[in-house]
């Protein structure tokens, strides 16, 4: 509203609305200096230093009602004319201030007003603690009549905070609360939101808010309709605020709906408080724990005096249990625990305490209050929380298995995650911690926990059953004094395991005998019984002609038989045609074997060949009755490296060329491998044609020297026997 408009010529502010002088009014050291509530339920509050009341006209704040499309409230709301039509409360009494203004006995009015002929009675208690910010307002409506009624209830007021009558915004989602924010000069000359608040904040769950122009604010009112949760909180106008609820009064009955008016000039709102229990439900006499956690809004930190709670009846608290903000034992007065300050809540942070129960005998389900005392900054309560369901016997449970995401198969040999979940199925399911879960995989049997807090728990197994004899997977908890037992059977099977084969046997023989092997393997590093496995080696000789030769693996997976092979070049391929535990599986690309006939054979020469610079090199192999032996010395002038054979493996020789091949150093190190072809053409000026090739591989198959093919001798050598 425009200041103008409330202007007497004598330029003093007119306050038509004030509560009559019968009007109940708590007086105080502050920093609320009066809290005054007139017999039909106006509302003034002063605080300490402003020169003006918090409401406009001092008493613009009020408690209305609609129902059955009367709206009840105040006779005179100043400038509160868009709350209408409204029908004038019937005062029925008022008490005088009781109380010290402690927290335990705070000063108190209590108003009751009736309603004209509609049955309904309300009675109003205010109530305010000397030292904090905010007064309490407990508005009980009450049903005289027969019938069930259905009514909207309204506190607000137009706010004129900071002694200005314009201003901002605010809500908490939180809370649900809503305010009128005070605005400042940012020192550019631009109005913006200060710090200064007065709050509206809901006790009772089930409000509804409006922050927005006064009118519209009363006007909303006026139409009977409740707050719609809408904020102009950007706009700095001339505002009011507050909160509707909903609600249904059975006949004969009353419902109470409570909040807190909060004024700050540092803008600090009230801390709040959560409560949960550790476990939903409990059976008679178990032990069971609560967590308490007060939540500090603001950005500095907030002292607690003390933190409270109020245990359902039957509760009762476990000795040497609380943690968290304090470790000392509560102080206890019937059911109501406190725990002794200082305390501190950080700013924006929590402070907690946590202890244990032994629960209530009696069955049923059982609320809990908690709160704290924040000396000058309210710390909201709780209300009825954190139930925990009592039951006569054990909790009942559900087990589920739940797989790696719901695995329901595994292959031969493998390891697979066998995960379960255990819930707690007296009321809405919850996660049951610190229990073992039990698996059954055919004649497999594994165990996992404890469970998380969310009743989850795995284990990993190996298969080593055949494939196709296991259907399903079975998830189990026995039970215990305090849970009943449950189980799950789910659908599962054994696969085949994949298989790998590879060549193993000889590639150089000398003589008619050569030994075929091949590696029977998986293609993972959890590998099963791969022993007795039939692996079928074809073999196709220099003449096209093919043969096939059986071998048994051993525990290790390779399977080997000495066959008869003529001189020449043959092919090998190796396979298996996979049984009940293994799929079908053989060798990548077929393997060459070479076959030197076996005979007396003198094989020498030495000389040099330019690759990449000098090679010089000298030999001498000889194949007789005795045995096959001989020595072989490269020395390669380039990089110095120096190459000696120690083993000879073995010698093929065809007219005038001879292979032989085998192991030796290079430059001093063990573990290469050498094969090495000469050509002997001729004596005489022809020997110039002879030629050498050599390779010297080391670990791992790196070739340290190469000829690349045939060379030319340029000086030396070559003598084929």
């Amino acid at each position: 509203m425009a200041v103008v408009a409330v202007l007497s010529l004598a330029g003093t502010l007119v306050v038509a609305g004030a509560p009559p002088a019968l009007a109940a009014s708590i007086t105080s050291g502050g920093p609320l200096t009066r809290v005054e509530i007139s017999p039909v339920l106006n509302c003034a509050v002063s605080y300490l230093g402003d020169v003006e009341p918090q409401f406009f006209g001092d008493t613009a704040c009020a408690t209305l009602l609609a129902v059955n499309g009367t709206l009840f409230g105040p006779a005179s709301i100043p400038f509160g004319g868009a709350a209408a039509p409204r029908t004038p409360y019937t005062p029925v009494s008022q008490s005088a201030v009781t109380g010290i203004g402690t927290t335990d006995d705070p000063y108190t009015i209590v108003t009751v007003v009736a309603l004209g002929t509609s049955g309904l009675r309300i009675t109003q208690a205010d109530s305010y603690v000397v030292g904090q910010e905010a007064y309490r307002t407990d508005v009980t409506v009450s049903n005289l009549g027969t019938n069930a009624e259905t009514a909207i209830l309204y506190r607000a007021g137009d706010c004129y905070l900071q002694n200005s009558d314009f201003g901002f915004g605010r809500v908490d989602p939180v809370t649900g609360a809503v305010a009128c924010v005070a605005g400042e000069d940012d020192g550019h000359g631009n109005t913006v939101p200060g710090s200064r608040i007065e709050q509206w904040v809901p006790l009772s769950p089930g409000s509804h808010y409006m922050e927005g122009f006064y009118d519209t604010v009363w006007a909303r009112i006026g139409a009977q309709l409740g707050f719609p949760d809408t904020c102009a909180c950007a706009n700095h106008l001339d505002n009011g605020a507050g909160l509707s609820w909903g609600i249904a009064i059975p006949p004969g009955g009353s419902v109470t709906r409570s909040h807190l008016t909060h004024f700050s000039p540092q803008g600090r709102v009230p801390l709040t408080t959560s409560k949960t229990a550790d476990s939903p439900s409990a059976i008679a006499g178990a032990t069971d724990g609560y967590t308490i956690t007060v939540h500090n809004p603001n950005t500095v930190a907030a002292g607690l005096a003390s933190i409270t709670d109020t245990l359902p009846p039957g509760f009762i608290y476990r000795a040497g249990s609380t943690s968290g903000a304090t470790t000392a034992d509560p102080a206890i007065a019937g059911q109501t625990l406190t725990w002794v300050g200082p305390m501190t809540v950080p700013a924006a942070g929590t402070a907690s305490i946590h202890f244990e129960v032994t629960v209530s005998s009696v069955p049923g389900d059982h609320y809990n209050d908690a709160g704290a005392d924040g000396g000058s900054l309210v710390v909201l309560p709780t209300g009825d929380t954190a139930p925990i369901a009592v039951l006569e016997g054990p909790i009942p449970t559900n087990t589920t298995y739940t797989g790696a995401s719901g695995a329901s198969s595994a292959q031969y040999s493998d390891p697979v995650t066998l995960s379960g979940t255990l819930l707690d199925v007296s009321g809405a399911p919850v996660g049951v911690p610190g229990k073992e879960l039990d698996f059954t995989l055919g004649s497999q049997t594994a165990s996992a926990g404890p469970t998380d807090s969310s009743g989850n728990a795995s284990t990993e197994l190996t298969v080593i059953q055949a494939p196709g004899s296991v259907s399903t997977v079975e998830t189990s908890f026995a039970g215990d004094d305090s849970y009943g037992p449950s189980n799950d059977s789910d659908p599962f099977s054994i696969m085949r395991e994949d298989c790998t084969l590879a060549y193993v046997g000889d590639t150089r023989a000398t003589g008619s005998a050569v030994t075929l092997a091949a590696h029977l393997g998986e293609s993972d590093d959890a590998l099963g019984d791969r022993s007795d496995k039939p692996v079928m080696f074809t073999v196709v000789g220099p003449g096209g002609q093919t043969s096939h030769h059986l071998a048994l693996s051993d525990p290790d997976g390779t399977a080997s038989t000495s066959v008869p092979m003529a001189a020449g070049t043959h092919t090998v391929e190796a396979s298996f045609a996979g049984d009940d535990s293994y799929l079908a599986c053989g060798t990548a690309q077929p393997t060459e074997v070479v076959v030197a006939a076996q005979g007396a054979a003198k094989v020498t020469g030495g000389g040099q060949i330019s690759v990449n610079g000098r090679t010089s090199f000298a030999f001498e192999v000889i194949r007789d009755a005795r045995s096959l032996r001989g020595q072989l010395q490269v020395v390669v002038h380039a990089t110095k490296g120096r190459f000696h054979a120690d083993e000879l493996l073995g010698l093929s020789v065809a007219g005038n060329t001879a292979t032989w091949w085998g192991t030796g150093d290079w430059s001093g190190a063990s573990g290469y491998a050498f094969a090495v072809q000469v050509v002997d053409v001729g004596s005489g000026a022809r020997k110039r044609a002879d030629t050498i090739s050599m390779l010297i591989v080391g670990p791992g198959g790196v070739t340290v020297y190469s000829t690349r093919g045939p060379q030319p001798l340029e000086g030396g050598n070559l003598s084929v026997h």
